[in-house]
């Protein structure tokens, strides 16, 4: 699917000859019409978009996270040389078919909404010819339309379902923060006074490290190993790429996520610590949102053939137009928000959130402050406001508010969900080799271990 028929855009005034013909048959300087534009940006992203294309839809297999990888990072790419080209160049300079072919790729990848603003930049060009954009453009229009259709028949049939709901999001009935919160465990104290943070400088920049590595295990956007995790926490990014080449993982594709997420996690930390009510507009955390996926845009998800995998463009920073509902471990569907209530729902948590904040903590405030972050998270991911990375931007916002009540980040270790690398592949603490599950047996030294990675005779002892 494309957006003309057949990847045969004849009708542009630019073009000599179909441009879906292999590059070494479009004859470039024989087009006087080209003799203004910039040929090599229109071959960059002809190259990279040749890249793309073979694995937005591909079979389930082992080098699933590759090929997402490689995918990631020729959409970033492909996506810079576009923003480039745009700007650097004036309207007579421009090329049309680097925002064509651009265009295109966010199509394939349901990106509909971003797809229309590179049309509609691209019909501000005088030289294109109308009718052929206005075509365009309808297509994709068509094509959000049904997709958002298709959204609303999916949560139809989920509500329906004969397994039932544990979950249904109801628009309208955020809860807030009960008066009376239960009384904390003696133990659970903050480690220093509220707005501050008492670590050194380059400890803080540690700790941040983990929480960005972890919080990406969680999802699993890359894998690595625990030898490997441990000395990247110790080691300042850009890592080598050693540490990162683990299992499938893409090296840059990895070193670039974990720059993001420490860059919005650093973010948020100097908010925490001047101002936390700034975190309480939709607009920051939509930004929020556009940081941590800034290289992660690209997400995979089951394909409609059997078998297969495809990637969507998650949209940065833009709420989710596709209802996303999960099927629990409880073997019920989570319904989450449905979009069209999503920003509504969000700008009225953010403002129940700040009216917590600024009001005057009940003794003790730690206590306060430990139940406010457990109820803004609970409520945050159940309106799930983006198509993907709703998980990294809660906790990251979690930080925020555990951090001004005087506990350090929220540091989530990625052993903790029963889907991260760590449960799927830790070592074994007595050979230090990979096993493959937790409570199985570890291949090398045949010693049963435990879900912590640690031998029952060795915890014994």
């Amino acid at each position: 699917m494309s957006l003309s028929t057949g990847d045969n855009p004849s009708t542009f005034p630019s073009a000599s000859r179909p441009l879906g013909h292999p590059l070494t048959q479009v004859d470039l300087e024989s087009n006087s019409d080209l003799a203004h534009t910039d040929h090599a940006a229109f071959v960059s992203v002809m190259q990279t978009r040749l890249r793309i294309l073979p694995r937005i839809t591909r079979p389930k297999g082992p080098h699933d996270r590759a090929d997402e990888h490689a995918l990631g990072r020729a959409f970033v790419e492909l996506e810079r040389a576009y923003n480039d080209h745009w700007r650097m160049n004036s309207e007579t300079e421009r090329d049309p078919r680097v925002a064509y072919w651009f265009a295109d790729v966010l199509f394939r990848l349901e990106g509909y909404a971003c797809a229309l603003e590179v049309i509609d930049d691209l019909r501000c060009l005088s030289s294109m010819r109308s009718a052929f954009l206005d075509e365009t453009r309808e297509m994709v229009v068509r094509a959000q339309a049904v997709q958002d259709a298709r959204s609303v028949e999916r949560l139809r049939l989920a509500m329906l379902h004969p397994a039932g709901q544990s979950y249904v999001y109801k628009p309208g009935n955020l809860a807030p923060l009960p008066d009376a919160l239960p009384d904390l465990p003696g133990l659970i104290i903050p480690l220093v006074a509220p707005g501050a943070v008492s670590l050194a400088p380059d400890e803080l920049t540690r700790l941040v490290r983990a929480i960005s590595i972890h919080t990406n295990l969680i999802e699993g956007i890359f894998s690595l190993d625990l030898p490997s995790t441990c000395a990247l926490v110790d080691h300042t990014f850009p890592a080598p790429d050693d540490l990162l080449r683990h299992g499938n993982n893409d090296p840059k594709y990895v070193q670039d996520v974990l720059i993001d997420t420490q860059e919005a996690t650093q973010y948020v930390l100097d908010r925490a610590r001047s101002d936390t009510t700034t975190i309480c507009a939709s607009t920051f955390v939509q930004a929020l949102h556009r940081t941590i996926t800034r290289t992660a845009c690209v997400a995979s998800y089951s394909g409609s053939e059997p078998g297969t995998r495809t990637s969507t463009y998650i949209g940065r920073g833009e709420f989710k137009r596709v209802s996303n509902h999960v099927f629990a471990r409880t073997r019920k569907f989570h319904i989450y928000c449905p979009p069209q209530f999503v920003e509504r729902e969000l700008v009225t948590l953010l403002e129940m959130l700040k009216l917590y904040l600024e009001k005057p903590a009940p003794q003790p405030p730690y206590a306060y402050g430990l139940w406010l972050a457990a109820w803004f998270h609970h409520r945050f991911v159940n309106i799930h406001p983006f198509r993907d990375g709703n998980g990294r931007v809660t906790r990251c916002l979690t930080t925020g508010i555990l951090t001004h009540y005087g506990f350090l980040p929220l540091r989530t270790p990625a052993g903790s969900s029963p889907w991260s690398s760590f449960s799927r592949a830790s070592n074994c603490r007595l050979c230090s080799l990979q096993r493959p599950r937790p409570s199985r047996r570890c291949r090398a030294c045949r010693t049963a271990c435990s879900g912590s990675g640690v031998s029952p005779k060795l915890r014994a002892s």
